[in-house]
């Protein structure tokens, strides 16, 4: 299956309806595989990367994987920011994803983290949406399925509540790839109550980060609906706001966020893309 094919499966927006609360205080345990795909499709593995968030806890991820040769294919970086919900008896994982593959092969630059010769590089940014269970692993692939006769790479994540039996291979045994990782905790909002009125249209309902919800336009401005959802705590939020953000159902520009701490109080915004119309979102009670 290719990349095309997969993403799809892996995107598709996840309903709200039973949604429960997180666990507050337990801990979560997330574990990384790196996997790197030789051209006869073998693979290969330096061992498992682990860090623990508490239950009511987000995860950002930063793996640098350094070639020695190249039988291991290009150099790769990889930064994952990643809100977790628990749905049920499952645990949906909504992450921010940015890869990038170092065409010049000078490792250096990998692991400086201060990129030159942007030219040199192959640069990929996507959202990945998977719902998963204790254990049960979830694949991703940041430059797409690799077929048969192509070197990739794909990563393999997992949870549980207890600590893993394995651990990397520290330091590297001969021949293997360097590898530089971080996975820390990141506590944020995951929730609020919101009431968002646009034209004679109104919607209000908890929403969750990351989670899109769709508001019915009627066919009106671009003949399209209007998403909205929370958004994880933007670089330059002030402290203790509630952000959001809203798109177009087929998630072409123009789009727009805000964010707000005072409950009870309107933001309004001009909805851009529309016959000038705007909207008003109402923060009711933050999660």
């Amino acid at each position: 299956m290719r990349a095309s094919q997969l993403l799809p499966l892996l995107i598709g927006l996840v309903p709200l309806a039973g949604a429960s609360a997180r666990a507050q205080g337990k801990d979560s345990l997330y574990e990384f595989r790196v996997w790197q795909f030789l051209p006869d499709s073998s693979r290969s593995s330096p061992g498992t990367l682990s860090g623990i968030a508490r239950g009511n806890e987000d995860f950002h991820m930063f793996i640098a994987l350094g070639s020695v040769s190249a039988l291991f294919g290009p150099d790769v970086r990889l930064d994952g920011d990643f809100v977790v919900h628990q749905v049920n008896d499952s645990t949906l994982l909504v992450g921010d994803i940015t890869a990038i593959r170092v065409l010049s092969r000078d490792s250096a630059l990998l692991f400086a983290r201060n990129f030159a010769g942007q030219d040199q590089l192959e640069r990929r940014t996507y959202r990945l949406r998977a719902t998963t269970t204790r254990r049960a692993p979830v694949w991703f692939y940041p430059f797409g399925v690799p077929q048969r006769g192509e070197r990739g790479i794909a990563f393999e994540l997992t949870s549980s509540d207890t600590q893993p039996a394995r651990s990397i291979n520290w330091p590297p045994r001969q021949g293997a790839a360097p590898i530089s990782y971080g996975i820390d905790a990141v506590a944020r909002s995951h929730r609020a109550r919101v009431r968002v009125e646009v034209g004679d249209r109104a919607f209000e309902d908890d929403v969750l980060t990351r989670v899109p919800v769709r508001i019915a336009m009627k066919g009106g401005a671009r003949g399209q609906d209007l998403m909205f959802e929370l958004e994880a705590k933007p670089a330059g939020a002030p402290p203790g706001h509630v952000c959001w953000r809203w798109f177009w159902a087929d998630e072409r520009p123009p789009g727009g966020s805000a964010c707000e701490r005072r409950r009870g109080e309107a933001v309004e915004q001009k909805l851009d893309g529309s016959a000038g119309l705007r909207m008003r979102v109402t923060l009711l009670s933050p999660g």
